[in-house]
Parts: C-alpha cells; structure tokens; sequence
C-alpha cells in the first residue's frame, strides 16, 4: 500500500434529509454516507469542504448499512462511524500512521472516549494483537481496516445481527471473526481517536430477557459448538447484573436465543459460514 493512503469514513445514519450532522463530527477527510430513509438516491456532494457520497436506502438494519457502506467504498483505509461520534483533531494522523507503521496488519482498532460514563468501558494498556476472545470487546467506531483486504474475502456483516435486526447487537464482533477466520491480522492500540457522549442506547434496554436471547444467539454466530460453555461461564460471571432473574432462567433465556440462531441458520446463512 502507497505512502499516500486515504482514510475514508464510513457513516451510518437514518432520515436524514441533508449532511448538516456531519459537522458535529469534526471529519477532515471524505466520507461515505449510509442514509436508510423512505427513499432511494445516490448524490456526490462537497460539504463543508468534505468530499462526500451521500447515499439513501429504503433498506433497513445496521449490518446492511455496513455491507453496503463496503460496497461503494473507495478508501485505502476505511473506519466505521456512528453518527453521534465525535473525531478528535489528528484522528487522520494516528489512523494512517498506525497502518503505515504496522504493514502486517489488516485491521487495527483504536480506543473510544466516553462522555458521562453511564457504562465505562476498560481498554488495554499497551497495544496487542486480536483474537477472537479480545475481538469481544471492540465496537465498531473503533475499528480501522485495510478496505482491499476486506473486499478480498468477500466478508460481509450479518443482518441477523445489529440495530434494527432480529438479535440488535454483537454485529461487530462477528464481522471481526470473520475476519480473524479469514486470516486477516487485527491489532489493538491504545490512543483515542474520538469520543461520544454515553445515552440511552438504540437497542440497550437493561439486562433482561431480550438481552439474555440476543446474547445466546451471539454466542452461537462466534463459538459455534462451544456456545453451550461460553453460555454457562458467562451466567456464572454475569449472574449479579440480572435482578429477578433466576441462574436457571438466565441459562433458559441464552439458550432459547442459542437455538433459535441455529434453527435460522441450519440450511446456511448467506453471510456466515460456521465451521
């Protein structure tokens, strides 16, 4: 890859009838924009100085942003925004000289700063390689990858999973053991290259059953036939955050979700491929 790479930031967002939120986001480089609204359009704008293609779907669901944000990207290195995210003024710099640094790597995942501090997250102290296990752990804004790369597999995000989908959450971490999978190498660095202020989720509503049935079809995407151990250490770890929710209810929810995902999926998901 040339020493004059491009960053490119790939921007999920809903009806939305113009780019005024972009400026919010303090972006410096071009941007790609995954409008999902009662419309269909595609428009190449320069706003605020910022090199953007604006596109608007009647599709819905994040992973299907995501997928088709992929689709029509063109950077060298692409990252994965929320529209309610924040970049710090080098995050440019510190992304492309990470990559330029670190040839080897395909992915390389950054830290996130949170305002308000309603769920604190700990991040690692010195950089690290990824695997499945830490991959858990990384949320999308985080992620930096080689587009090429990405492209090359064919790895898709699920649209099982992620807001507006059946299980509304764990869709970046089973994008990232696809990519793991793939052979592609993910690295963790511990600088931040923006922030958002900590609200009320989309999709987070407290630890309740919904949560346990999303979390026991997550296990299933990623561990496969380990899911039922992953399920019970989990409960075990976890079991003080459910109020009024028995140990053997927490287990009944996660695997109900658990069965479910392989019921949907046992003819083949047309972007996963479990081994």
């Amino acid at each position: 890859m040339g020493v004059n790479m491009k960053l490119e930031v790939l921007v999920s967002t809903m009806n939305r009838s113009d780019l005024d939120f972009l400026d919010n986001m303090n972006l410096t480089t071009d941007a790609l924009v995954m409008n999902q609204a009662e419309r269909e359009s595609i428009e190449s704008v320069v706003h605020n100085g910022i090199r953007t293609l604006f596109i608007t779907s009647k599709e819905r669901g994040l992973s299907n942003s995501r997928n088709r944000l992929i689709e029509h990207a063109t950077g060298d290195i692409c990252i994965f925004a929320d529209d309610d995210v924040q970049y710090f003024e080098d995050y440019e710099n510190t992304i492309l000289n990470a990559h330029k640094q670190h040839p080897d790597f395909d992915i390389i995942t950054f830290k996130m700063v949170t305002l308000g501090h309603v769920r604190t997250k700990k991040y690692m102290k010195k950089k690290c390689k990824i695997g499945l296990l830490r991959s858990m752990k990384i949320t999308s804004p985080e992620v930096s990858f080689k587009l090429e790369r990405v492209k090359g597999t064919g790895i898709k995000f699920d649209s099982l999973f992620g807001a507006g989908a059946r299980y509304q959450a764990g869709e970046e971490n089973i994008f990232l053991k696809q990519c793991i999978k793939k052979g592609l190498k993910v690295l963790y660095i511990p600088i931040p290259i923006l922030k958002i202020e900590d609200s009320e989720s989309t999709w987070f509503k407290g630890y309740d059953e919904k949560y346990l049935h999303n979390r026991g079809a997550i296990f299933g995407a990623l561990f496969n036939k380990l899911a039922i151990p992953i399920i019970l250490q989990f409960a075990i770890r976890k079991y003080k955050l459910f109020k009024n929710i028995s140990f053997l209810m927490i287990l009944t929810h996660m695997y109900c979700g658990l069965r479910e995902y392989k019921n949907l999926t046992k003819n083949g998901n047309q972007y996963l491929h479990n081994s």
